[in-house]
C-alpha cells in the first residue's frame, strides 16, 4: 500500500514539474513576442518622426529656394534700372561656388540682413519655441550662381518645346570662346523618367523600302517609342543680322538654322554619334531644303544603367571651322514632335586642348543654379534647383513648310480619308494614286 501511495505522488510531482516547464516556456515566447513588438512600435515611431524631420528640412531648403528667386528678380530689377554698377549691394551670385564657404557669411542672407550678418535664416513658425509643434526650421547655407557646368530642363506634352541661349562662361560675355565649342552633347530621358520600365520598344530600320534607301518604323500607337523622339535645332547667328539673312540661310551667310531628329534606338550599328559638321550643315541649308537627304532621321544608341538613357553629340567644329560664330548668338531648341510624353534632358559643351583632350565649357547666365541647405532640429536636407533668367516657353514656330522658287517646287498637298489605313507608300510616280496599304487587307475605305 505504502509503495502504491508513493508511486501516485511520484505521478503528480513529474505532471507539476512538466507544467512548470509549459508556463516557463510559454512566459519566454509570450516575452519574445511582446519585446519584438514594442520594438516594431518604436522603430515605426521613430522611422515616422525621422520622415516627417526629412520633410520638414527639405521644406526649409525649399524656403531658401523661393528667397533666392526673389533676390534675383530683385538684383535684375535695379540692374535694369540703374545698371549694374550701381547694384553690388544686391548681388548674390557667387564667383566661386567651388570654393564658397558658408561659415564666413551666406550670400542670401546677406541681401536680406545686411553684410553683418553670418548667422542661419530661421523659418517662421505657427507654434512657440518649447511648445510640441516647435520643430526650429531655417534654412542654413543658400549659395546662387550664374555658373553651371550643364543645361538641365524637363519637357512634357503642355510644354514641348525650350529655347536655350548658348551662352559660355567667358570674359564678361558671350566673347569668341563660343567659337571654340567643338561638340554640343545631348542626353535625354533620365534613370527618374525611366523608373523600373526596362522593356523599351525601340525604333526599327526598315532597308528593303520601294526606293531602295530604307526608313525608320516607328512603333504603332499601342506600343509607343519609349524614350521619346526629340527634335534639335540649333541656331546660329552673327551679332548684327536683317530680317534678309533668314531668307538666305545656306550656312555661308549671318544665320545658320540647322533641325535635326533624333529617334532612339538600341541597334549601334544604326546610330550615329557624334553627328558630323557636314551633317548639321546639311539639314540646314535652306536652298537645299526639299532635299530629302538633309532631313533623314539620326538613330541614336539607347541604353539604361546610366544616369541618361539616350545620349548623342553634334559636331559643331572641325578643322575648317566652327557653326557657331565668334561674337555671335548661338540657341538650341529642344522638342519632342509627338508630345504625348516626358522627359528630362541635359546639354553640355566640349572644347578641345591643344593635345586633342576634351575639357567642358561652362554656361554663364543660361541657367542659375541655387544650392540650398536646411534644417530641422539637427537634421539636415541639401538640393539644388535651377532657375531660367528669362522665358524660354515663348511661343517658337515648332513645325514649318518651305518651298524653293515657287513653280514646281510650291508646297503641295493631296490627302484621303480611309477609316482603316496603316500605311502609305510613295514612289517616282507620286503616292501610288492614293493607295493606302494594311497588309493588303484595305477594308471600309471612303
Amino acid at each position: 500500500m505504502k509503495k502504491l501511495q508513493m508511486r501516485k505522488l511520484n505521478l503528480k510531482n513529474k505532471r507539476g514539474v512538466a507544467s512548470l516547464y509549459v508556463v516557463i516556456f510559454a512566459t519566454i515566447l509570450f516575452g519574445v513576442i511582446t519585446v519584438s513588438f514594442t520594438r516594431l512600435i518604436l522603430s515605426e515611431a521613430i522611422q515616422s518622426s525621422n520622415d516627417d524631420l526629412s520633410q520638414s528640412a527639405y521644406d526649409s531648403a525649399m524656403a531658401g529656394v523661393e528667397d533666392a528667386k526673389v533676390a534675383v528678380n530683385d538684383y535684375y530689377k535695379c540692374v535694369q534700372e540703374k545698371g549694374k554698377s550701381q547694384c553690388d549691394g544686391k548681388n548674390v551670385f557667387s564667383d566661386d561656388v567651388a570654393s564658397e564657404d558658408c561659415s564666413k557669411g551666406f550670400p542670401l542672407a546677406k541681401v536680406f540682413y545686411g553684410d553683418g550678418f553670418t548667422g542661419e535664416v530661421k523659418i517662421q513658425e505657427s507654434g512657440a519655441q518649447g511648445s510640441e509643434t516647435f520643430v526650429d526650421q531655417a534654412y542654413t547655407c543658400v549659395i546662387i550662381s550664374d555658373v553651371t557646368p550643364d543645361y538641365r530642363g524637363t519637357l512634357t506634352s503642355d510644354t514641348r518645346t525650350r529655347v536655350i541661349p548658348l551662352i559660355v562662361n567667358g570674359a564678361g560675355s558671350n566673347s569668341a570662346d563660343i567659337a571654340k565649342i567643338k561638340k554640343i552633347k545631348f542626353s535625354w530621358y533620365s534613370e527618374l523618367n525611366q523608373g523600373s520600365n526596362t522593356a523599351f520598344k525601340y525604333a526599327d530600320y526598315e532597308s528593303n523600302e520601294a526606293d531602295g534607301n530604307g526608313a525608320w518604323i516607328l512603333p504603332n500607337s499601342s506600343n509607343k517609342t519609349t524614350p521619346p523622339t526629340m527634335q534639335v535645332s540649333l541656331i546660329s547667328t552673327a551679332k548684327s543680322i536683317g530680317p534678309e539673312d533668314f531668307w538666305n540661310a545656306n550656312n555661308t551667310s549671318d544665320v545658320l538654322y540647322s533641325s535635326l531628329l533624333f529617334l532612339p534606338t538600341n541597334d549601334s550599328s544604326r546610330a550615329i554619334s557624334p553627328v558630323p559638321k557636314a551633317t548639321i550643315l546639311g539639314a540646314g541649308d535652306s536652298t537645299q531644303g526639299y532635299n530629302k537627304d538633309n532631313h533623314k532621321p539620326i538613330g541614336v544608341m539607347c541604353k539604361t544603367g546610366q544616369e541618361f538613357v539616350c545620349n548623342t553629340e553634334l559636331e559643331v567644329a572641325d578643322g575648317t571651322g566652327s557653326l557657331l560664330k565668334a561674337d555671335g548668338n548661338a540657341f538650341l531648341v529642344v522638342n519632342m514632335p509627338y508630345g504625348d510624353a516626358f522627359t528630362d534632358f541635359k546639354i553640355e559643351l566640349t572644347a578641345v586642348h591643344s593635345d586633342g583632350s576634351e575639357y567642358r565649357v561652362d554656361f554663364k547666365g543660361s541657367q542659375i543654379s541655387v544650392d540650398s541647405t536646411g534644417r530641422t532640429n539637427q537634421l539636415y536636407r541639401r538640393v539644388e534647383a535651377r532657375l531660367d533668367p528669362a522665358d524660354v516657353f515663348f511661343p517658337y514656330p515648332e513645325f514649318e513648310l518651305s518651298s524653293k522658287d515657287g513653280g514646281d517646287e510650291a508646297v503641295k498637298k493631296n490627302s484621303w480619308v480611309t477609316s482603316n489605313c496603316w500605311l502609305s507608300r510613295y514612289s517616282e510616280g507620286g503616292w501610288e494614286n492614293g493607295a493606302c496599304s494594311n497588309n493588303g487587307n484595305l477594308s471600309n475605305s471612303i
